[in-house]
């Protein structure tokens, strides 16, 4: 079977970024909508990953959050 990891931006809203092995999703939450997209997101990213037969390595993930309040 072919992997097709370069689909796996067609499969979600947020902004997507490929590198080599490596993935990185980014979203601007400034709403609870916002945040349900995101949620959206890591679900269809967890139907593709089963779809592929393939794994994401949780000790690999990270949020990163930035913010102007201290």
């Amino acid at each position: 079977m072919c992997i097709r990891v370069c689909d796996l931006p067609d499969n979600v809203r947020s902004r997507f970024h490929l590198f080599a092995d490596d993935t990185a999703m980014l979203l601007t939450i400034d709403s609870q909508e916002d945040s349900l997209k995101l949620q959206a997101d890591l679900q269809r990213l967890e139907v593709w990953e089963r779809d592929w037969d393939m794994s994401f390595n949780p000790e690999k993930c990270e949020v990163l959050r930035i913010s102007r309040k201290s």
